[in-house]
């Protein structure tokens, strides 16, 4: 397997935006040391979110136990500031607001919803020497059929955001290679559950419970907007065709670059959402002080004998 290309949806993705990026992540193995309350929050919001489809009475107990288990890991992975620390107290009851108010509004769907599995990784052959990962994070049943539950969250919920979820990428590769390579039983659609993020924050002099009590109110729609989404889909709109077409093709452009500079930056990708997290080693290089906020991909210390290391190596 060593000489065969190890391909995920991220991975896929990141090539596609930016080759030169590409290279710093996934060759170089370089990621960015950064404050992460998103991530932190995203990941508990699903946990708990798994645990309602689960019947379980004590989810927010044990959301909140997953929450801070997270919020221990981050400060493993770095020191944090007073104001990061205070962001993550402040997520810490944003969650039971947005759980609570879940569980109220998707009363129905969970009473007829049951969750089977989650976290489900496999790593597939598909030939022509590559490997293909993917990572589903639910799936669900209704009726005795089974769905992928992709649980998302979204700064703001859009007519065009809602419309543009059956062309998710990472969705449908993720369906149809599970199901091409009956990685389990058929999966028989996609349920795509979107999640506003609050904007209202706590006041000033506003106890917890309260704040909560008014987040319910601002995600029921309090403003006549909507803050959920949830919508059933039998397949994607990517077939297994294209999918594969999609694979191979990006594949067959990664293993013809042999130097630093087949992995070409795409400077047009900069500054998109936000600025790129490898702008300063991509554009001034691996000068120390710029190395001093990177890490190997998976925490590990990056080898001063390293950093000027520039040779290509398949994975």
């Amino acid at each position: 397997m060593s000489n065969k290309l190890f391909l995920s949806y991220s991975g896929m993705s990141c090539f596609m935006d930016c080759k030169r990026m590409y290279w710093l992540r996934y060759v170089n193995n370089l990621e960015r040391i950064k404050f992460t309350p998103h991530y932190v929050m995203g990941n508990a919001i699903q946990f708990g979110v798994a645990l309602l489809y689960e019947k379980d009475s004590n989810f927010i107990q044990k959301t909140l136990k997953e929450f801070n288990r997270l919020r221990q890991k981050l400060r493993g992975e770095m020191a944090l500031t007073g104001n990061q620390e205070q962001e993550l107290n402040e997520q810490e009851f944003i969650i039971i607001g947005m759980l609570e108010a879940y569980k109220d509004i998707h009363k129905k769907h969970i009473s007829v919803l049951t969750h089977k599995h989650n976290e489900l990784y496999e790593k597939v052959d598909i030939g022509n020497n590559i490997i293909i990962g993917i990572k589903i994070d639910n799936i669900i049943s209704k009726k005795n059929k089974l769905f992928v539950h992709e649980l998302k969250t979204t700064k703001t919920l859009t007519p065009d955001y809602i419309k543009n979820i059956q062309n998710d990428l990472q969705t449908a590769i993720y369906f149809n290679i599970y199901n091409k390579y009956k990685l389990g039983p058929k999966l028989n659609g996609i349920i795509y559950d979107i999640i506003q993020k609050p904007s209202i924050r706590q006041k000033q002099k506003e106890s917890r419970r309260d704040f909560i009590i008014r987040l319910k109110d601002w995600y029921k729609g309090s403003d006549n907007t909507n803050k959920y989404y949830m919508e059933t889909i039998n397949e994607p709109l990517l077939d297994q065709d294209r999918i594969m077409t999609t694979i191979h093709g990006v594949a067959k452009d990664i293993t013809c670059r042999t130097t630093v500079d087949d992995f070409y930056p795409n400077d047009r990708f900069c500054y998109v959402y936000r600025r790129c997290e490898y702008y300063d080693l991509c554009h001034e290089g691996n000068k120390p002080e710029i190395m001093a906020n990177f890490r190997k991909r998976g925490g590990d210390k990056i080898d001063n004998k390293e950093k000027g290391k520039k040779t290509i190596k398949k994975s």
